[in-house]
């Protein structure tokens, strides 16, 4: 039986079915994890350029001759 042509023929569409699967399979899984790291990598980009604004920001602040004046009278007293 094992040895009739028939056999092999079917075991081995049956092997190459299974392994194309398997295959598929294993290349959705990829596919999903690229996608998860590319949302959290577009989500630390946002997070990276809210916190860049905010330093300009405090930049902006302490380096304002008008704060410097504010700062040296308010020392004074």
């Amino acid at each position: 039986m094992i040895g009739d042509p028939f056999t092999m023929v079917v075991a081995i569409v049956a092997i190459v079915m299974i392994a194309g699967v398997i295959k598929s399979r294993h290349d959705n899984d990829g596919g999903e994890k690229v996608a998860e790291y590319e949302r959290e990598l577009d989500s630390m980009r946002r997070r990276c350029d809210d916190l860049e604004t905010r330093v300009r920001t405090l930049e902006r602040i302490t380096t304002d001759p008008e704060r410097d004046l504010e700062r040296k009278i308010s020392g004074l007293r």
